[in-house]
C-alpha cells in the first residue's frame, strides 16, 4: 500500500509532507535531463505520479509525446532540457575529436637525451600482430644483415618496474616513449620504432596512445 502511494508520490517520507505532485515531476524531470533518461521511460514514470490526472489536458498530451523536448515543454522545463542538450553534445563532439586524434599518423621526433640524439614515438610492443619470423628485432636484424651494417645494439633501463630500450642502428639511435613490462618487450618496441623511421612498416603496426606510462 505504501509502495503504491510512494510511486505515485515519492515524497510521501518527507517529514513536512507530501509536495504537490508538479513540484515532485519537476524534480524528477531536473534528474531524467540531467542524466539523459530515455523519453519512454521518462513518460512512464511521470504517467504514474499523474494517476487519475492522466485525463487531464496536460496528462493526455503527456501520452502523446514522443520525445524527452515534449516532456519537458509540458511542465516549462524546455530550456533546461536544451541546455543540458547542448552540453552533452559538445561533449560528445570532444570525444570523436579525441578519438580522432587517436587514430591519426603516429610522430616520429628527434629528441636531445643526454648527449644523445634519439628518434622517438610512442609504439607499444603488441605480441599477437607478430609472428614469430616478423618479430620487429627479426626484421631489424635481417635487414642490417642484408645491408652490411652492424647488428643493432640495444640499452635498457628499468624505470619504476617498467622498461625502455634505445636501441642503435646504423649510427642513429631509436626508443619508444612507451614503457613496457619487461626488457624484451621494451627492446621490440624500440626496434619498432626503428623500422617505421627506416620505413620498413607501416603505422598499421604502431600501437600508440595505450595505457601505461609515458616518458619524459
Amino acid at each position: 500500500m505504501l509502495a503504491r502511494q510512494a510511486e505515485s508520490n515519492c515524497s510521501i517520507f518527507r517529514k513536512e509532507g507530501k509536495k504537490p505532485i508538479d513540484d515532485v515531476i519537476e524534480e524528477y524531470l531536473a534528474y531524467a535531463i540531467e542524466y539523459d533518461n530515455r523519453a519512454t521511460n521518462t513518460k512512464y514514470c511521470v504517467q504514474q505520479m499523474l494517476g487519475s490526472l492522466q485525463e487531464s489536458d496536460r496528462g493526455k498530451a503527456l501520452l502523446a509525446s514522443q520525445q524527452m523536448e515534449e516532456i519537458c515543454v509540458l511542465w516549462n522545463m524546455q530550456d533546461k532540457h536544451a541546455s543540458r542538450q547542448l552540453k552533452l553534445q559538445g561533449r560528445a563532439m570532444a570525444l570523436r575529436e579525441l578519438s580522432d586524434n587517436s587514430n591519426a599518423e603516429p610522430v616520429l621526433k628527434k629528441c636531445k637525451i643526454g648527449d644523445d640524439e634519439v628518434w622517438q614515438m610512442e609504439a607499444k610492443f603488441v605480441r599477437n600482430m607478430f609472428e614469430m619470423a616478423n618479430l620487429p628485432k627479426t626484421v631489424l636484424i635481417n635487414w642490417t644483415t642484408k645491408n652490411n651494417y652492424p647488428h643493432p645494439f640495444y640499452q635498457t633501463e628499468s624505470m619504476e618496474k617498467s622498461f625502455r630500450s634505445v636501441v642503435l642502428v646504423n649510427r642513429k639511435k631509436y626508443s619508444s616513449t612507451y614503457l613496457e613490462k619487461n626488457k624484451k618487450y621494451a627492446e621490440q618496441s624500440a626496434a619498432l620504432v626503428a623500422l617505421y623511421a627506416l620505413g620498413l612498416i607501416d603505422s598499421s603496426k604502431i600501437k600508440g596512445n595505450t595505457a601505461g606510462m609515458p616518458f619524459e
